[in-house]
């Protein structure tokens, strides 16, 4: 919300890991796992919504690749610190 209150053309995406339901959630406001099954990353629980996440302007979301996510990691460390 912060960064699109300094500039409304911001667009904030989701990137879900497969079976998360977060995606779900931002296309149809319904919590429905997305195929793929288990994951590796760290996430906020089975079914639930948090409170910042609820009230989070997200404009779209996808469900991506969870090892271009753990490589992203890695790289952002090693570049980013």
């Amino acid at each position: 919300n912060f960064l699109k209150a300094k500039n409304p053309r911001v667009a904030v995406w989701l990137i879900d890991p497969p079976g998360s339901m977060l995606a779900s959630f931002v296309k149809t406001g319904k919590l429905a796992a997305s195929p793929g099954g288990t994951s590796v990353m760290e996430g906020i629980g089975i079914a639930r919504l948090t409170a910042n996440f609820a009230a989070a302007k997200v404009d779209d979301a996808v469900v991506g690749v969870e090892q271009e996510a753990v490589d992203m990691a890695y790289w952002l460390a090693k570049h980013e610190g």
